[in-house]
């Protein structure tokens, strides 16, 4: 039973892989508004039914790989002070995608590169990014950590970072370590600005 099991979800992960790479070689082809639902599931060669069982829209056909960020950022621990939440994020960040040959981060390399003539496309993601950061405040919420102007911040810094780099990296020009250390240093600056 156990090995019938495993035969299905192997099978599942090779359908949702193979629907997400379709649907990407569409987004690349034709756009990301020109590419529907119905058209990812004909090229796949499956039915529109069996395509929203495994996704309820194209995007999260488009986006699959990020399923694995999105799994880890729902059962992140936040740290017992705000002080220590920067860390934190950055260990969660680093954990997906500190790696240029990680398959995440050349998928996100990709994204970033067609973002670049396709609006559409880099509003999905946008919006994506958003959840993320949506469900992070919902985690630190549930924590108890306050919603200070710091913890606010810290999220919004590592991901703006961590898309900053993979962006670079879109463009064949890593950040080096003298640029990163200036975007920590703004960041430092920004969070020591009084309130009004």
């Amino acid at each position: 039973m156990t090995q019938t099991m495993g035969l299905r979800e192997r099978r599942k992960i090779e359908l949702v892989s193979r629907v997400h790479q379709v649907a990407a070689d569409l987004v690349a082809e034709h756009g990301y508004d020109g590419t529907t639902a119905a058209l990812i599931a004909s090229h796949a060669g499956i039915s529109q039914s069996t395509f929203f069982r495994h996704f309820e829209t194209k995007a999260d056909a488009v986006f699959w790989p990020l399923d694995g960020f999105v799994d880890a950022v729902e059962t992140f621990e936040p740290p017992a002070t705000p002080a220590e939440l920067r860390p934190a994020l950055n260990a969660l960040y680093s954990a997906h995608f500190a790696s240029q040959d990680d398959a995440n981060t050349r998928f996100l390399i990709w994204v970033h590169a067609l973002t670049t003539s396709d609006v559409p496309l880099r509003n999905a993601l946008a919006a994506r990014e958003r959840c993320i950061q949506d469900v992070l405040h919902s985690r630190l919420k549930a924590a108890g950590l306050p919603a200070t102007l710091e913890t606010i911040l810290s999220i919004e810094y590592c991901a703006a970072l961590s898309a900053t780099a993979i962006r670079h990296l879109a463009c064949n020009v890593p950040l080096d370590q003298a640029t990163t250390k200036q975007l920590v240093q703004v960041h430092h600056q920004v969070a020591a600005l009084p309130l009004p």
